[in-house]
């Protein structure tokens, strides 16, 4: 019944760490497969995964994909999975004890759940707060704020008709794609206009053990954020969406006014004339790849 993608790159040891945390979780009663997408790696990747010998309850696939770039690998584990619930979590994440357990209460005590997200906390408290959602609140995503504040690719789960409906990753938005990182927010955006009930639930919990501890450790992280949101926007305001459309000249007008008025960054690190640069070619490079 649950399919769980686990998509890596030349992170062996990372990956290992989070193959354990998944086969060491709590047995969720049903049927279980762990599909580990190998995205061309040239280090160890195959040797750790085939180091883990399928659970009592999750049989384990290796599986090699060789286009590089994050939505290609994952598309590929949408391919190879055969569950009605495909969950995804990525290779420097690690799913709590009871995940799996949470996510099967979740889809049980509520049928009409169509897209499941979850909380992602640090792994490591000494790590810069990025990547991660802390909201502890049960929510009903109805709105792109939303959608854009808590849902993330790291943790989350879809039934297959969602798949079958709205279509896989965008390959012209994911990382390694050239055009930054947003395929998770392309793809939430499509769940959500096609009607599906998206729900945010604070039970279910992986930790992201990204390993940066300074703001300029995730610099370069940043930058792909802000130049898939270029990417991201460029893409649904060429077909006309007023939303998007508006939610791009919100941020680009709260980015000017702080580039003109610096006091207004209060805490913020992350210079507003970089990110309208990122954002810009973002956007750019969207247009190229059109």
């Amino acid at each position: 019944m649950l399919s769980i993608v686990v998509c890596t790159a030349n992170r062996s040891n990372q990956l290992q760490q989070c193959l354990t945390h998944i086969v060491n979780s709590q047995n969720p009663g049903v049927s279980t497969e762990l599909i580990v997408v190998d995205n061309n790696s040239s280090d160890d990747t195959k040797d750790v995964v085939a180091d883990f010998k399928d659970s009592s309850f999750c049989k384990i696939r290796y599986v090699f994909e060789g286009k590089r770039g994050h939505s290609h690998a994952r598309n590929r584990g949408l391919a190879e999975a055969k569950y009605s619930l495909i969950a995804f979590t990525d290779d420097d994440c690690y799913v709590a004890r009871d995940w799996m357990v949470a996510v099967l209460r979740e889809f049980s005590a509520d049928p009409s759940i169509d897209t499941l997200g979850g909380r992602v906390e640090l792994a490591t408290t000494g790590d810069y707060p990025v990547g991660i959602r802390t909201f502890t609140d049960r929510m009903i995503i109805s709105s792109f704020r939303d959608l854009h504040s808590r849902m993330i690719g790291c943790n989350f789960v879809c039934t297959r008709k969602v798949f079958e409906e709205v279509g896989v990753f965008d390959i012209h938005l994911g990382k390694g794609s050239g055009c930054g990182c947003a395929d998770d927010t392309d793809f939430f955006y499509r769940v959500l206009k096609k009607g599906f009930k998206i729900f945010y639930s604070p039970e279910m919990v992986v930790f992201h053990a990204h390993g940066r501890s300074t703001f300029t450790a995730t610099q370069s992280v940043r930058d792909d954020y802000a130049r898939g949101r270029g990417a991201f926007y460029c893409k649904y305001i060429l077909k006309g969406d007023l939303p998007i459309l508006k939610e791009a000249l919100r941020e680009v007008r709260g980015l000017v006014r702080t580039t003109l008025n610096p006091t207004r960054a209060g805490s913020s690190e992350y210079p507003p004339t970089r990110a309208l640069c990122k954002l810009a070619l973002g956007g750019m490079q969207r247009l190229v790849k059109r």
